[in-house]
């Protein structure tokens, strides 16, 4: 019989059985969940749902080499490439960027992704222009405003839903902009911090460039919410290395500085630019304001009580308050822009069409007073059309009225030009009316004009008017047809004129009419006369001369005034006959005024009411300025005696002033002159 135990087992609980199994189990599960974490990580899968992921948000496409991502939420991209949807070449390419984000087991368990920060290392933003004129970057901005009014459209109205954006770093970036034309500038290094003040506000600040270059400086904040509200501090300097590809005289020293508050709104952008300084090849701007909105491809600019200082031009001030330009990617509108210069007021309106190269102008101005003694109204329309094949049609009409120094002038001109650029096309200038009603009137209604411009040069083919007496001439410009705007230029001009009216004398005949005759040229700093004529019945007046424009004195003339023969002037009761020769030279400044005459005067075989003079000869030398004439001469032996004369006008009470001056004179002789 067996042996029985007095005290049997206990039985073992079933938790002690099933909680180390459990937790093999569970480790287990973990390993292999690790394990294949691990493998996924490292597989192509999560650069697809990275990649799909941000194509879905931007519209844009997304490339990237490789994606290496770890548990704690460091994840980097390699050799990345965005580009627009349709677009064979990538707009923004970077070797490397680096994203800090939620670890992988809370996003496992959230499903929820927060990223932290951003490094991007070494970008390059390629700017590109079509051949349409339209900028690549434009489709992305469209498109990204249109996505970012999408979102505002789903949020709850008139509720803001602020966001947290991550800490931004970008190093070493480069910005390359090639235009149509295959003019480039490479713009670098671009560096970029940004980063989050508080629960409300992301601060950044970014800076282009090098300080012996060009550069760029922004600084500012914005709201991350649905509206995007933003404020940004900006200052350019020293633009000139980035703009000589398209301006190689441009100023070295070009500046601006400048703020900007705005928002998005209705997928677009709203905001006011206020101009702090512009300092660009000579123009200066200060305080000047711009209302801005933009959408859909589309901007609207307002200007308001904007300053335009102008170095070196007859403009030397601008104002600008009122109108508004309005730009898309077909053309730009001006609509009554209001300008303040010259004492006056100017209103432009027109259009220009990008892809055609057409466009319009109207102009209407009233009161503008572009030099002392000088104002003038009117109106100037201008159209410009193309024309097949590859030639454009210009048409111009201009109707003017004011005066000149306290005469009247008015003109009504229509200009027809057609060609394929500027520089090869051919013109027609008619002058319905122009009239300069001074006391000797000028009308040259009926006047004609043909020019042809060719690379490097304008040329006047001929001028022609008739009313009255007759004109004709024809004259070039001159200048580098690469850099047509630069200060070298050379130009001529021929022109004869006959039957010309003269002045009239009060209470004396008629004078004979005028003939002239010269030919002139001149550069950026010279102007010079050579073979000039004029003859005025028989009295024949030559001179030669040039005007310096960089010397202390810079007019340098010589006149000679030449046989005037019997009967040169008759009147009654005397009447003077014989050769009268006179030469002179003229040096100064004409503006100023100031130029000094220093001449002689031969007179052969004078006649003076049947009494000879015989031969004389006279020194005399003169002045004039803004404020007076002055007319001297030496000493003359006439009628056996010495006669000295001074003139001048105005004298010392406002009116003209003569002196004669005389000793040893032979009263018998005088006398009977006179009677």
């Amino acid at each position: 019989m067996p042996a029985v135990d007095p005290q049997p087992r206990p039985k073992r609980s079933w938790r002690r059985r099933w909680i180390p199994r459990f937790i093999v189990a569970f480790l287990t599960l973990v390993l292999v969940l690790i394990v294949t974490v691990h493998f996924v990580l490292n597989s192509d899968v999560p650069r697809q749902i990275v990649l799909t992921q941000v194509q879905n948000t931007l519209g844009l496409r997304v490339s990237a080499a490789s994606l290496s991502t770890g548990w704690i939420g460091h994840t980097t991209l390699k050799d990345v490439h965005v580009s627009l949807p349709l677009a064979e070449s990538a707009f923004l390419s970077l070797p490397e960027m680096r994203i800090r984000h939620t670890n992988l087991l809370w996003l496992l368990l959230t499903q929820s992704l927060a990223v932290h920060s951003l490094e991007l290392e070494r970008p390059t933003l390629t700017v590109t222009q079509d051949a349409n004129g339209r900028w690549n970057l434009q489709d992305v901005g469209e498109l990204l405003m249109k996505l970012g009014g999408q979102g505002q459209s789903q949020q709850t109205p008139n509720k803001s839903s602020p966001f947290v954006l991550p800490t931004l770093t970008l190093r070493d970036g480069t910005i390359d902009v090639t235009d149509n034309a295959k003019r480039h500038a490479l713009l670098a290094p671009l560096e970029v911090n940004g980063r989050s003040m508080n629960s409300l506000v992301w601060k950044y600040d970014a800076t282009l460039g090098a300080s012996n270059s060009g550069s760029a400086s922004f600084s500012g904040r914005l709201v991350p919410s649905d509206n995007f509200t933003h404020e940004v501090h900006f200052e350019l300097s020293r633009l000139a290395e980035w703009i000589k590809p398209w301006n190689p005289s441009v100023d070295s020293a070009a500046v601006v500085r400048g703020d900007w508050n705005g928002a998005m709104a209705n997928g677009g952008i709203t905001g006011r630019l206020h101009l702090n300084t512009l300092k660009f090849d000579g123009i200066a701007a200060d305080d000047g304001d711009f209302a801005v909105q933009a959408s859909n491809g589309a901007g609207t600019i307002v200007p308001s009580d904007l300053t335009i200082n102008i170095a070196n031009h007859r403009v030397q001030k601008l104002q600008i308050d009122g109108g508004s330009i309005r730009v898309d990617s077909g053309g730009a509108t001006i609509s009554q822009l209001d300008l303040a210069t010259l004492d006056g007021h100017v209103r432009l309106d027109g259009s220009v069409s990008f892809a055609h190269l057409s466009g319009s102008l109207k102009a209407d101005w009233r009161d503008l007073h572009p030099s002392a003694g000088i104002d003038s109204s009117g109106t100037f329309s201008a159209s410009l059309q193309p024309q097949w094949p590859a030639r454009h049609t210009l048409t111009a009409e201009l109707n003017t009225h004011g005066g000149v120094l306290g005469s009247p002038y008015s003109g009504d001109i229509r200009i027809d030009a057609t060609g394929q650029s500027w520089q090869t096309a051919s013109a027609t200038i008619r002058a319905a009316t122009l009239r300069y009603d001074a006391k000797t009137p000028v009308h040259l209604d009926g006047l004609l004009a043909h020019l042809n411009s060719t690379p490097g040069q304008i040329a006047l083919t001929d001028i022609t008017a008739t009313s009255p007496g007759s004109i004709a001439g024809a004259g070039a410009i001159q200048f580098d047809p690469n850099h047509p705007s630069a200060a070298q230029y050379n130009w001529w001009l021929y022109l004869s004129g006959q039957n010309l009216a003269m002045p009239p004398i009060p209470d004396s005949p008629a004078l004979p009419v005028l003939a002239v005759d010269f030919d002139a040229w001149g550069n950026q700093s010279d102007i010079g006369v050579k073979n000039a004529y004029a003859t005025i019945g028989p009295i024949f007046v030559t001179g030669n001369g040039f005007y310096h424009i960089a010397t202390p004195k810079p007019l340098d003339v010589d006149v000679i005034v030449a046989d005037a023969t019997t009967p040169a002037v008759t009147t009654q009761p005397s009447s003077i006959s014989g050769h009268l020769r006179g030469e002179a030279k003229l040096t100064g400044t004409i503006s100023p005024l100031n130029v000094a005459l220093a001449g002689q005067l031969h007179g052969r075989g004078l006649v003076i009411a049947d009494h000879s003079l015989q031969d004389v000869d006279v020194r005399c030398t003169g002045v004039a300025d803004a404020k007076h004439v002055v007319f001297d001469t030496e000493e003359m032996n006439l009628f056996d005696g010495e006669w000295k004369l001074h003139a001048q006008m105005p004298g010392r009470h406002r009116a003209h002033e003569a002196t004669v001056q005389f000793h040893d004179v032979q009263l018998a002789k005088a006398a009977d002159l006179v009677h």
